[in-house]
């Protein structure tokens, strides 16, 4: 109790909030606890740091190296990918930085609060992750005949290069699927299990 009342009293010092908000429930995470969830805060804000830098090339990518309306075609499907990863991660990272949940919740609430978040957001990027490589392989693969050739007709128009490209973005779901969700492990599988330790504590406390 001791250790949650004085989690409470350093949020309230941080914010300006008076610390009789705190809540009075027995049980509760270290101080400690605050820097995880900054921890978290500022992984993801990282993350969507690295997807605004995927966003800027593709942008680029379609203004100035785009030839023709295929390969703007083949840019614009890469921005619309990284659009919707954005919006996957963005929409978490907002709810994570609500300051009134830390303040009015309980230490349950808030753990419970930012464990949702960071796992619906892995959860979706993992299946993003699965379905969109086999298309952005394939968009790779007609990008470098569009650059040769100056057109994809070529591939659709030969059995054995469209067999390549399928068989190429087959093979390549799978790896696509356990790249993203291994990064989102290292990145986060700690700091999430961490979590999910807390709220079973807290439960049978």
């Amino acid at each position: 109790m001791e250790e949650l009342d004085q989690l409470w009293r350093e949020i309230s010092e941080k914010t300006g909030r008076d610390r009789l908000s705190a809540p009075t429930a027995a049980g509760g995470f270290s101080p400690s606890s605050l820097n995880l969830l900054k921890t978290i805060r500022q992984r993801t804000r990282w993350k969507l740091y690295f997807i605004y830098l995927f966003l800027a090339a593709y942008l680029g990518a379609f203004v100035w190296v785009a030839q023709n309306w295929e390969s703007r075609l083949v840019f614009g499907a890469m921005t619309g990918f990284a659009l919707v990863n954005l919006w996957l991660v963005q929409r978490p990272y907002v709810r994570m930085k609500k300051q009134d949940l830390l303040m009015s919740g309980s230490s349950r609430a808030v753990i419970q609060h930012y464990y949702d978040c960071l796992d619906t957001m892995l959860r979706q990027e993992n299946f993003i992750g699965a379905l969109f490589t086999p298309p952005a392989a394939m968009l790779g693969f007609l990008f470098a005949f569009i650059e040769e050739k100056g057109s994809a007709a070529i591939v659709f128009s030969d059995w054995r290069l469209l067999s390549i490209m399928l068989v190429l973005a087959t093979l390549l779901a799978p790896f696509g699927a356990w790249l993203t969700r291994h990064l989102n492990k290292v990145a986060f599988g700690k700091y999430l299990d961490h979590l999910k330790e807390n709220l079973a504590d807290l439960k049978s406390s």
